[in-house]
């Protein structure tokens, strides 16, 4: 999921540069960038702290959590050497966003994460860079949203005034690409509390704020949101063509992790579309491929479960039962009680094609279970679907829950 906003690689050769250059030199504290200079004047080098970040996303790109983290952590040592606590600020920041992405993308859970996200707040007021308390209010409440999602604990509103303290601290800056991440994470919280019209809205004003900072990947990710929402909407046809184009800017802006759950989406709405398509069993192939070759633990458990999905639809409940169960397998492990709740209801619909009455009911019961905690009304729809069109009674404890 679902969220790192990471610079384009077009960015990361003038960062390199910067990386390798002595490192002895004192680094003032960075500003917001400052517009182009004219094409007669040379442009200044970005400095150390200004760099890392930049290589730091690049890494976290391509999977490479632990040498952003440790790229991040050296730079860090270097400007408490240098007693510049903006500098740290910012970077404590960036080190709580690698940590955000490893647990995201890679499923492990990152103790250290909050703490490092409040000392970045307490740096960010003591130096007064409103611009690294912003990023680190944004990276807290991704940090709650996150666990909200897998595990239901939690509640929507300190995750929302997080969010929204966020935004407005950048809103005072005028920085477009923070607005455009706040209002993004803001969108979020709206769609998973089912306020999909409220979600729209704020996505599309994202959309909007992103495309004026012309990054590829800052770009696809409140248009795979709006994909998504358009898909239960109904136009299936127009939610693919929004998850192509969210493919191609996430290969364009070289995000390795992303452009695996963008495969998935793919692979999804061609199958939905039509069952037989082979086209969604080789996006989620490729899909399946790439989260192996990046230990994404996420992009593994949703392909397999995507895969087993896809053969759920094509009336193969044989092909699907082996990608479900280790679907569910890697959800249990990583906590994921929202994925399991649906490979639950999945694993309970090709059960059902096989009839193997107790085995489908036992697993619709889990998936019930599981939706009713964590709101999830459209895995509780699907189960009944399940439920009503093989005849299966489930019992009536479930049913009134």
């Amino acid at each position: 999921m679902l969220w790192s906003m990471e610079s384009s690689p077009q960015h990361i050769a003038v960062a390199l540069l910067s990386a390798l250059a002595p490192l002895a030199g004192a680094c003032a504290e960075t500003p917001p960038p400052a517009p182009a200079a004219p094409a007669s004047a040379p442009a200044a080098a970005p400095t150390l702290f200004e760099a890392v970040p930049v290589v730091a996303r690049a890494q976290a790109n391509q999977g490479k959590f632990d040498e952003a983290a440790e790229l991040v952590r050296f730079a860090i040592a270097k400007a408490e050497a240098q007693r510049d606590v903006g500098a740290q600020a910012r970077l404590h920041a960036e080190l709580g966003g690698v940590f955000m992405s490893r647990m995201v993308f890679r499923g492990d859970l990152v103790a250290e994460a909050p703490a490092t996200f409040r000392r970045a707040q307490e740096l960010a007021r003591a130096s007064g860079q409103r611009a690294a308390l912003a990023g680190a209010l944004d990276g807290e409440g991704r940090l709650l949203y996150w666990r909200k999602l897998q595990t239901g604990e939690g509640e929507w509103a300190p995750i929302v005034d997080l969010f929204e303290r966020g935004l407005a601290e950048r809103q005072a800056l005028g920085d477009r690409r923070g607005m455009a991440e706040s209002t993004f994470h803001i969108g979020l919280t709206e769609q998973f509390r089912n306020l999909n019209a409220q979600a729209r809205t704020t996505f599309e004003r994202s959309l909007a704020l992103a495309r004026e900072t012309g990054d590829p990947i800052l770009i696809a990710y409140p248009l795979r949101h709006l994909a998504y929402l358009t898909e239960l909407a109904g136009d299936l046809k127009k939610s693919l063509a929004m998850h192509q184009e969210c493919l191609r800017l996430r290969e364009a802006g070289g995000h390795r992790t992303g452009t695996i759950h963008a495969l998935i989406a793919v692979g999804d709405l061609k199958s939905k579309i039509n069952p037989r398509d082979d086209g969604a069993v080789a996006a989620l192939d490729r899909a399946k491929k790439l989260a192996e070759e990046l230990k994404d633990a996420a992009g593994l458990r949703n392909s397999e479960g995507t895969l087993g999905q896809v053969y759920v639809r094509r009336r193969a409940p044989q092909q699907a039962i082996g990608h479900l169960e280790r679907a569910l397998a890697l959800a249990e492990a990583a906590d994921d009680r929202s994925s399991a709740a649906e490979f639950l209801a999945s694993l309970g619909e090709a059960h059902a094609g096989l009839r193997q009455r107790d085995q489908a009911i036992a697993h619709l019961v889990r998936a019930r279970t599981l939706a009713v905690a964590l709101d999830r009304p459209e895995v509780s729809a699907a189960v009944d679907r399940v439920a009503r069109e093989h005849q299966l009674d489930l019992p009536r404890s479930v049913e009134q829950r």
